[in-house]
């Protein structure tokens, strides 16, 4: 009978305004500060609240049966702390609780573990710094950008004191195995990696909402007999939170199916447990040998979501050129803006894709076309050089 490992992802960006050439050498702010508000208050409304309060009954409920993890994205606990602390205070509630883990990630949602192994750790220590002092835990799991995922980042983890990764569970690497069990890469001394199980994770995500499937409408009751008939040692189900009241909406009912699993999970025998608990309860059943990065993002489940054309690889290539000249500036508030253009959901924006990956890009992106985001970020971009390059150190 396995047990079920739960994590939810929050992270939302700071998404560009409309900046033009013009505007280059004249302003320092790039963000559209109105539109970003908009879109937090939104999903701290539908979803934030109302799920923390929904897993906050079931702790207490179920007296310690019960838990959760999270991994919440510095740009995001940046915004909750400015403009939305109600949020940040629920989320402490929970994390007083002892039935949360919170899990790493990079401070930005950024690629920097693909493209700069430096700043991929300077990213790493600042998230585990602001978890740290917000809930008084510092992470000793991680959950990368976008799931991407390889034996390197593994092993860079394991530098950085990290005993858990989490990645999507892509059937062509498992080689014919399953995803729920404890695995760990070849190069690896200690750190473990669990696995997405993708079919019942996508349940919910694609179908949950879906009239024509055979299984509309999905109860609690049903989805959990599904889990429990699952074979292996832990079914790891991994989240976006905004899958909860924001993408599936109220009406769907999908408040009503997260207030009731956990309710039928334990009724039929189910311990939940967080990351870190499970790789400490579970022997690891072999290595996930993957060469080359995979992600949980768009069709191919690689790095095309964010490098597929030339546009993206041009802003990427010439963002982290500027890496030393940046941060040898000493400038907190120009690294700051620097490091906000990293952020993974700037180069999601750009892809040209026209299939079902060009649909879940549109229907995220503020930009009219993916050629309006490259043109804003590069100029944006532009100003931050040009700034750089006026600092009285960079003069001298």
């Amino acid at each position: 009978m396995p047990e079920v490992c739960l994590h939810f992802n929050l992270h939302q960006p700071n998404r560009l305004k409309e900046f033009t050439f013009f505007e280059i050498g004249r302003s320092s702010s790039y963000d559209n500060d109105s539109l970003n508000l908009d879109v937090l208050n939104q999903i701290a409304d539908n979803c934030y609240l109302k799920m923390n309060k929904i897993l906050l009954e079931n702790i207490q409920r179920f007296d310690g049966q019960f838990k959760v993890a999270f991994s919440i994205s510095g740009t995001l606990i940046e915004q909750l702390e400015k403009f939305r602390p109600d949020v940040i205070a629920s989320f402490k509630e929970l994390t007083k609780t002892s039935c949360v883990e919170i899990v790493g990630s990079t401070y930005y949602n950024s690629l920097s573990s693909v493209y700069s192994k430096r700043e991929f750790f300077n990213q790493i220590a600042l998230h585990a710094d602001v978890c740290e002092a917000l809930f008084g835990l510092r992470p000793k799991s991680f959950q990368n950008t976008g799931m991407i995922y390889n034996n390197e980042l593994a092993s860079n983890l394991e530098l950085n004191g990290i005993e858990t990764v989490l990645c999507e569970g892509l059937e062509w690497y498992l080689g014919g195995r399953s995803t729920n069990c404890v695995y760990k890469a070849p190069n690896v001394t200690h750190i473990k990696t669990l696995c997405k199980n993708r079919k019942l994770v996508e349940d919910i995500t694609h179908r949950f909402n879906d009239k024509n499937w055979e299984q509309y409408p999905l109860t609690a009751k049903t989805f959990a007999k599904w889990v429990m008939a699952s074979k292996g040692d832990v079914i790891n189900l991994f989240f976006p939170y905004e899958t909860f009241g924001e993408n599936l909406k109220p009406e769907s009912g999908i408040f009503k199916f997260m207030s009731d699993l956990p309710k039928e999970l334990i009724r039929l025998g189910c311990s939940f447990l967080t990351p870190l608990e499970t790789v400490n309860m579970f022997h690891v059943r072999g290595d996930l040998d993957v060469h080359v990065p995979i992600s949980g993002q768009d069709m191919d489940k690689g790095l095309s979501a964010w490098s597929g054309n030339s546009m993206q690889n041009e802003a990427i290539s010439k963002l982290y050129s500027m890496e030393d000249m940046v941060l040898n500036s000493g400038d907190d508030q120009l690294i700051h803006n620097w490091r906000k253009l990293q952020t993974s959901d700037h180069f999601y924006y750009m892809n040209t894709k026209d299939d079902v990956d060009g649909e879940a890009r549109d229907s995220s992106s503020p930009y009219n076309s993916p050629h309006a985001s490259y043109v804003y970020f590069m100029n944006a971009l532009a100003d931050l050089e040009l700034n750089c390059r006026n600092l009285p150190s960079q003069a001298n």
